[in-house]
């Protein structure tokens, strides 16, 4: 199809990467223990929000210092092929968490859990 042209030659120079919801599911899961979070959800990049060709926002409550979080947004970055951002609940505004749970999409803890 058309789109499906567009997209493939878009990725070929760079311009976009489009992410599935299970491809970060994949990549993240073994990681959301050592991020130490009791909640986290994808905003941008995958989510339903306004941006889904924005960078991928990561929201949750990190128990990992600021130079962690630092350093898993460049790992994550490489492995997802997209930029990557950790906002964490305690640091950012009220406006950005109503909409993260509104428009995100969450990871942990996984939907059929309690």
């Amino acid at each position: 199809s058309t789109l499906l042209y567009c997209l493939t030659r878009l990725e070929e120079y760079g311009s976009t990467r489009l992410l599935r919801e299970w491809e970060v599911r994949r990549q993240l899961e073994p990681r959301i223990p050592f991020l130490g979070c009791s909640f986290l959800y994808i905003c941008g990049g995958v989510a339903k929000g306004p941006e889904p060709e924005g960078p991928l926002i990561l929201f949750g409550d990190f128990s990992i210092s600021e130079e962690e979080l630092a350093d898993c947004e460049e790992e994550l970055s490489d492995v997802l092929g997209k930029e990557t951002q950790m906002e964490d609940f305690r640091q950012t505004q009220r406006d950005f968490v109503a909409r993260a749970l509104r428009d995100g999409i969450r990871l942990y803890p996984k939907k059929d859990e309690h």
